[in-house]
C-alpha cells in the first residue's frame, strides 16, 4: 500500500515530513519521506507530521486510520481428495472448509460438469455439503473470493460414480473334456471394467471380450465362475461347468459264433462308461440300451470278417475291442462213393468223399462218420430190403449238403419145391420139375447123382 503525504505551507515552505508505521503499538515518527509504502499482510498504522523551513513543528502527530493488506488467496479445501479420480459406486458427499486469511470470505462457490471447465463464478453459493450423484466421469469445480477480492484458484476434483452392475457371460463351451486345461472365453458390458476372474486366473481383455486359460480337476465335474469387478468396486458372475474325463471308456463284444451263412448278424456286447456318446460297429452305429449296445451288421460274403468296435465318451476319449466271424454261405460237396449193390448183411461200411473248407459233421443214415482229407467213412445198419443211402454233410456256418444212393439186402434162402414127379413114383422115364421163390432169384440149377444136368433164370425149371 502506498500513501502520499500531503502537506500544506504557503510562507516558508516545507522542510521535512516524518513518520513511522506500527501494528497497534505506537511509535515515533523518524524517518522522512513524501510517500509511505507499506507491505506485508495485516493491520498497519501511520504516524506522521511535517516541519516548516522556520522549524515550526506540526502539532500534534497524526495518525491515519488503519491500514488493512491481504494479498492472500483464500485456501478452502475439501474432503475428497482421497477419492480424486477414483471412481465410486454410490452418490458422494462433498463437505467444504471455507479458508479466507484475514479479510473473510466474499463466498465460496461450486459447479459440476462432465468435461473440466466449468467456471465456479457462475455457480451456486457454497452453503452445505453437495452430493454428486449423476454416473459417469463428473468434475466438481470451487473457489473462494475474499473481502480483499482475492480469487483462489479453481480447484477441480474428479468425481466418477457407477452405480452399475457390470454384465458377464460365459461363452457356450463343450460339457465334457478330457484335457486338463481350458480356454474359457466371454462377453461383458462395462466402460469402467477393472479385471475379470475366471475361477481366480485373471482374464485377458479385450474390447468386450475376455479369454482365461484354467486348470480343471481331473474327472470331476467343474464349476465355472467367471467375475467381472468394474473401478467402483461392482462386481457380477456367471458360471457354467464342464466335465473333465481323463478315463478312456471299457467296452467289450459278446461272443459271437465263429461261423455263419447269415449275410448279416447282430453284434450285442457291454460297456462301462458314464458320459458315453457313441458305440461303432464296423462303422455302424449302435443302439445303447443302459449299459449295453447292439448293432446289425453287413458281412462280407465267404470271407473272415473283423469286426472292430470303438466307443467313444463324452469328452472325446475311445476305446476298441475285436471279435471276429467267418461268412460261409456257399453248401458243402459230399458223395457216396458207387453203390447199388445187392449184398446179403445188414451192415455196410458206406465211404465217400467231401468238398469242405469248414466241415463239421457227416452223417450217413443219421450215424456219424468219420472224416478227414476229403473222404469219410461210416458203418450203418440195414434192413432186408432197398435200404437208401443219405450222407449230410454240415459245415461250421450250418449250411449242408447231402447225397444218396441205395443198397439191397436179401438174407433170406430161395424156396425150392420140386412139382414133379411125386414122391416114391416109379416109371421108365420122369419129368422132373423144380419152383423156385426169391427176390433176387439169379438161376436154378439141378444136380443129380452129383452131376449138374440143367440150368434155368427162370422158375420153374422142367428136365
Amino acid at each position: 500500500v502506498s500513501i502520499d503525504f500531503l502537506v500544506t505551507e504557503a510562507t516558508s515552505g516545507l522542510n521535512a515530513t516524518y513518520y513511522c508505521t506500527h501494528t497497534g503499538s505506537g511509535c515515533t515518527p523518524n524517518t522522512t519521506a513524501s510517500s509511505i509504502n507499506i507491505t506485508g499482510d495485516g493491520v498497519y498504522f501511520a504516524r506522521y507530521y511535517s516541519v516548516d523551513n522556520a522549524n515550526n513543528i506540526e502539532s500534534p502527530v497524526k495518525q491515519t486510520g488503519a491500514i488493512k493488506i491481504d494479498t492472500t488467496p483464500p485456501t478452502t479445501s475439501d474432503d475428497y481428495g482421497a477419492k480424486d479420480g477414483l471412481w465410486q459406486n454410490a452418490n458422494q458427499a462433498i463437505t467444504l472448509t471455507t479458508s479466507c486469511a484475514a479479510s473473510g470470505c466474499n463466498y465460496t462457490k461450486w459447479c459440476v460438469y462432465t468435461l473440466n471447465t466449468c467456471d465456479p463464478v457462475s455457480g451456486s453459493v457454497y452453503v452445505s455439503p453437495v452430493t454428486v450423484s449423476t454416473e459417469g466421469v463428473n468434475y466438481f469445480r470451487y473457489h473462494s473470493l475474499d473481502n480483499a477480492g482475492n480469487y483462489q484458484t479453481n480447484v477441480s476434483r474428479n468425481v466418477s460414480i457407477d452405480k452399475t452392475n457390470p454384465i458377464i457371460g460365459i461363452d457356450a463351451n463343450i460339457d465334457y473334456t478330457s484335457a486338463s486345461t481350458i480356454l474359457i472365453t466371454g462377453t461383458f458390458t462395462e466402460i469402467n471394467i477393472a479385471n475379470i476372474t475366471v475361477n481366480g486366473t485373471n482374464a485377458t481383455l479385450g474390447a468386450g471380450t475376455y479369454s482365461a486359460n484354467i486348470s480343471l480337476n481331473a474327472d470331476s465335474n467343474n464349476t465355472i465362475i467367471a467375475t467381472a469387478t468394474d473401478l467402483s468396486g461392482r462386481t457380477a458372475s456367471s458360471s457354467d461347468w464342464i466335465v473333465r474325463d481323463s478315463t478312456a471308456p471299457v467296452v467289450g463284444i459278446d461272443a459271437l459264433a465263429d461261423y455263419t451263412n447269415a449275410s448279416a448278424i447282430s453284434v450285442t456286447g457291454t460297456f462301462t462308461e458314464t458320459n458315453i456318446a457313441n458305440i461303432t460297429v464296423n462303422g455302424t452305429l449302435a443302439t445303447i440300451v443302459n449299459n449295453t449296445y447292439n448293432a446289425t451288421i453287413t458281412l462280407v460274403a465267404d470271407s473272415n470278417n473283423t469286426i472292430d468296435v470303438n466307443i467313444t465318451d463324452l469328452a472325446g476319449n475311445i476305446n476298441s475291442t475285436t471279435d471276429w466271424i467267418v461268412q460261409d454261405s456257399t453248401l458243402p460237396i459230399v458223395g457216396i462213393n458207387a453203390l447199388g449193390i445187392l449184398i446179403n448183411t445188414t451192415s455196410y461200411n458206406i465211404t465217400g468223399t467231401f468238398n469242405e473248407t469248414n466241415p463239421s459233421t457227416i452223417t450217413v443214415n443219421s450215424v456219424n462218420a468219420t472224416f478227414g482229407a476229403g473222404i469219410y467213412y461210416a458203418v450203418v445198419s440195414l434192413t432186408e430190403g432197398n435200404n437208401t443211402i443219405t450222407s449230410v454233410m454240415t459245415d461250421l456256418a450250418g449250411n449242408t449238403g447231402t447225397a444218396s444212393d441205395w443198397i439191397d439186402v436179401d438174407t433170406l434162402n430161395p424156396a425150392i419145391t420140386f412139382a414133379a414127379p411125386a414122391a416114391g413114383n416109379y416109371s421108365a422115364d420122369q419129368t422132373v420139375t423144380i419152383t423156385a421163390s426169391d427176390a433176387h432169384l439169379d438161376i436154378i440149377e439141378l444136380w443129380i447123382n452129383g452131376s449138374s444136368v440143367n440150368t434155368s433164370a427162370t422158375s420153374p425149371l422142367t428136365y
